[in-house]
């Protein structure tokens, strides 16, 4: 193994470690007690979770700014920051209330695409008033993209983890998941397509891809989902031969951590792995046409191996609204 394909693992592993803690604390807060209702009904929803997903949205659009800046474009950088925070914002604090409403599901994706028209009609008010319509689509159209891509897109994430009715811990550790499902693929096909790539997949994209190591993070994602259900079973069946009192505890936690993936079984589970790698193949092939128009390997150069904070978040996009989707509305097991 090579000394890149070794560092890539250990900071792979610092991640998800991170993860794991995030969610951990972010489950552990939605069930503390507070004096203050308000707060609580806000906690319940979310609160290091949420806010992470801000701070990396944000910085992964700074980024974005850098390279459509660098392919001769100039999205009104501001008001996309700007409405990405309320695409963030709104399905975390929508259900708590504090809007003066608590909207039922369906309306809390309303509240989403009244926003994306505010961001449109904001977007041509802006271009009209730099009164330079030679380069509209352009400008209009690249601010547009930012607040669809790092806005809309990774919000489905929330939308798991703080929907009115999600329980508060569940939501948490199901957001879990799936992003694990879904770098699970990159780790995958990155593995699979270093040792046995023969076959190039886009290489006027992706250079480095191929079909062995999509086929690779396919049947890695897959194989997690399904390995999650069997966690499930096998720790239900476990809880279930011991004494009452201690099964109701531990049975009450492992329906917390891994019941989504329990009541959707295996079928289901192998079809969301396999699908979700496939939506976050997508996202990373196009972030890499994004890079290319803008003449850059990497969005940046924080994380070694990996890039920036934006080459972290492509597959992600691509993949959490058709989670939100199939978990939510085809299957209803959220």
């Amino acid at each position: 193994m090579t000394s890149h394909a070794v560092q890539r693992i250990t900071y792979g592993a610092i991640a998800i470690l991170f993860l794991i803690t995030l969610t951990a604390v972010d489950a552990a807060a939605a069930q503390a007690e507070s004096t203050w209702p308000a707060l609580a009904a806000l906690v319940r929803h979310g609160s290091v979770i949420p806010l992470t997903f801000i701070g990396l949205t944000l910085a992964a659009a700074a980024e974005l700014r850098r390279i459509l800046t660098g392919a001769g474009c100039r999205p009104h950088a501001r008001w996309a920051y700007a409405m990405i925070v309320l695409l963030m914002l709104q399905p975390w604090i929508a259900p708590t209330g504090w809007l003066g409403y608590a909207p039922q599901h369906r309306e809390g994706i309303v509240g989403q695409f009244v926003l994306l028209g505010l961001a449109t009609v904001g977007t041509m008010w802006l271009q009209v008033r730099r009164r330079d319509p030679s380069r509209t689509l352009r400008d209009a159209g690249s601010t547009l993209l930012m607040i669809l891509y790092l806005g809309l897109l990774p919000s489905f994430g929330l939308q798991l983890r703080c929907g009115w009715d999600v329980d508060p811990g569940r939501g948490a550790w199901t957001l879990l998941f799936v992003i694990l499902m879904i770098k699970g693929s990159d780790i995958g096909g990155y593995l699979v397509g270093s040792a046995f790539g023969r076959h190039k997949l886009i290489p006027e994209i992706s250079p480095s891809k191929s079909w062995e190591g999509t086929i690779g993070g396919v049947v890695l994602s897959a194989g997690f989902a399904l390995g999650l259900v069997a966690t499930a079973r096998m720790l239900g069946a476990i809880a279930g031969g011991l004494w009452e009192s201690e099964a109701e505890s531990i049975g009450a936690l492992v329906d917390e951590v891994f019941g989504v993936f329990d009541r959707l079984g295996y079928i289901r589970a192998g079809v969301l792995g396999a699908v979700l790698a496939c939506f976050a193949l997508l996202g990373d092939l196009f972030e890499s046409c994004i890079k290319r128009e803008g003449g850059v390997k990497d969005s940046a150069s924080h994380i070694p191996t990996y890039g920036g904070i934006l080459d972290l978040l492509d597959s992600p996009c691509g993949a959490l609204p058709v989670a939100w989707f199939l978990l939510r509305e085809a299957w209803g097991v959220l």
